[in-house]
């Protein structure tokens, strides 16, 4: 038995325009001829086209579809494997949309939250952190984001008053400035140490967000470095509490490798947070990251560094500069421990 274009049409739900595209392609093309010289589909012809139709079905394109044909499937296990891996990379773009989606309903359905009244504000804020928060640092985040909405404009106010007058950084009055935006950004994440660390490393690590926070913020290049210079010099004035003119004159605690640490501290914390343990690799690794930066901050001198250690155990200025408390550095110490006793069981062996 054979069909005309029209009548193959209508037996499959195609177009006839389909078919004429299938034939002009070299797809499927009518194997016979009428007596009036009109192209025919033969049952061969039928059997093609449905199995066409059911590779389309696995989101072959045509070219992948004439592919298989050609060579009696011999690439279709590749092209199948090919479309599980396009589909799980739509299902994990699809999970994580839903994600998002679910942390902005949470928020915006909470009655009284602050950011409710703003939920562009809060895609883009789950936009710019998703990478470096899970769901829950990114709910606490959205709730917190336009917290004390009046004491960051004062504090910004006054930050770019004290560049205006040229203010030392070292002064007292430039000195509380840099304490207020250390708080205030304790404020922003809920008092989460972790979670401020976090912010900040997403900060520094993606331009495009640094410019869009100074223009949201009104915190131009001038004041931000004014309040960097600030910070670095009280930095530098907790050190001197602990360390001599010649020690202060060797260290070495560039803003990069800072972030290094904080990176480090970071992640430690979060290893303490899930109940790891001391000894486990993830954290002796971490520990052996955090011993090397000290190192180099020291400028490779032991007294240095074994002065800096007891100084962030015991001095709480510093850790709230540096972003640690006692809890983490109490697991640090342990985990160091564990270390330099290991290493010593490994030199005896």
């Amino acid at each position: 038995m054979s069909f005309t274009v029209g009548q193959l049409a209508r037996l499959t739900g195609l177009t006839v325009r389909a078919l004429h595209h299938y034939h002009a392609i070299g797809l499927l093309e009518p194997s016979q001829r009428s007596d009036g010289g009109y192209r025919l589909y033969s049952q061969a012809d039928i059997v093609r086209l449905f199995r066409i139709q059911a590779l389309q079905r696995l989101n072959l394109s045509l070219d992948e579809i004439a592919a298989v044909l050609a060579k009696d499937g011999a690439p279709l296990p590749e092209m199948i494997a090919q479309q599980l891996d396009e589909l799980d990379d739509r299902i994990e773009q699809a999970n994580a949309l839903r994600s998002r989606l679910s942390q902005l309903h949470e928020v915006l359905t909470s009655g009284g939250e602050p950011v409710a009244g703003d939920w562009l504000a809060a895609v883009e804020l789950i936009t710019q952190y998703e990478k470096y928060c899970s769901s829950d640092e990114l709910r606490r985040l959205l709730i917190h984001s336009n917290a004390e909405k009046d004491q960051w404009r004062s504090l910004l106010d006054e930050l770019r008053e004290a560049v205006r007058r040229d203010l030392p950084v070292q002064s007292e009055h430039a000195q509380t400035l840099a304490d207020r935006w250390m708080q205030l950004m304790l404020s922003r994440v809920g008092g989460d140490v972790g979670l401020a660390i976090k912010m900040k490393l997403a900060y520094q690590a993606q331009p495009e967000l640094q410019a869009r926070m100074q223009a949201q913020n009104g915190l131009d290049t001038q004041t931000l470095d004014y309040l960097t210079r600030a910070m670095r010099h009280g930095n530098f004035a907790a050190w001197a509490r602990h360390l001599d003119a010649a020690a202060l004159e060797r260290l070495r605690i560039p803003d990069e490798r800072l972030r290094e640490l904080l990176r480090v501290s970071g992640e430690l914390r979060s290893a303490m947070a899930a109940g790891e343990s001391v000894d486990s690799i993830g954290v002796q690794s971490l520990v052996f990251e955090w011993e090397a930066l000290l190192d180099e901050f020291a400028d490779g001198d032991a007294a240095i560094k074994d002065r800096m250690q007891q100084a962030l155990h015991a001095d709480a200025l510093l850790q709230r500069r540096w972003a640690l408390d006692s809890s983490l550095m109490e697991f640090v110490q342990r985990a160091r421990n564990v270390g330099r006793n290991g290493s010593a069981l490994h030199g005896r062996a």
